[in-house]
C-alpha cells in the first residue's frame, strides 16, 4: 500500500547515507509490496512512480554491492517506467527515467570497463534528445550535459 510506498523512500536514503544495505534492501522490500498493490489499481502514473523508485533502489544497491544483477533488475524497472510514461505526456517524468537508464550505463561501465555501455547511454540520450528539445530547454541542456559525461567517461578507456 501506500504507506509501505511513503516509508521505502526515507529508508532507502538512510541506507544509501550510511552504505547500509540491509536498510536498502527493506526499502527495496517495501517498494516492491507498494507496486505489487499498485499494479491491482493500474493507475500507470503510480505504476510508472513505484518502477522508478525500485529502479534507483536496486541502481543504488547495486553500486554498494558492485552486483551486477542489480543493475539487470534495475534497467527491467526503468523500462517498465517507461512503458508507463509517454513523452507526449510525461515529459519531465520521461526525460528522469532516461537519464537514470543513462546513469545505469556509466555505473554499468564504472564495474566493468565496458565501452558498449557508454554507446547503450548515448544512444539512448540521442535518441530522447529531439523530444527533450521540444519540450524544455533545461531537459535539452540536461541532454549535453549528459553526453558530455559520457565523453569523459570514454575518454578514460582510449
Amino acid at each position: 500500500n501506500d504507506s509501505k510506498a511513503d516509508l521505502s523512500g526515507p529508508l532507502f536514503d538512510l541506507g544509501e547515507l550510511e552504505q547500509d544495505s540491509t536498510l536498502m534492501e527493506d526499502a527495496i522490500s517495501n517498494a516492491k509490496v507498494a507496486l505489487s498493490f499498485r499494479y491491482n489499481g493500474n493507475i500507470s502514473q503510480d505504476v510508472a512512480q513505484s518502477n522508478l523508485s525500485l529502479a534507483i533502489f536496486k541502481r543504488g544497491l547495486g553500486r554498494i554491492t558492485k552486483n551486477a544483477t542489480l543493475f539487470d533488475e534495475a534497467q527491467t524497472h526503468y523500462e517498465e517506467a517507461l512503458s508507463f510514461l509517454p513523452p507526449e505526456k510525461a515529459l519531465y517524468d520521461c526525460a528522469n527515467v532516461i537519464g537514470g537508464l543513462r546513469e545505469l550505463a556509466l555505473d554499468r561501465f564504472a564495474l566493468d570497463q565496458n565501452p558498449l555501455h557508454l554507446d547503450e547511454a548515448e544512444t539512448r540520450l540521442l535518441d530522447a534528445k529531439p523530444v527533450m528539445e521540444k519540450g524544455h530547454e533545461p531537459l535539452a541542456e540536461r541532454c549535453d550535459d549528459l553526453l558530455a559525461q559520457i565523453a569523459a567517461a570514454r575518454a578514460t578507456v582510449a
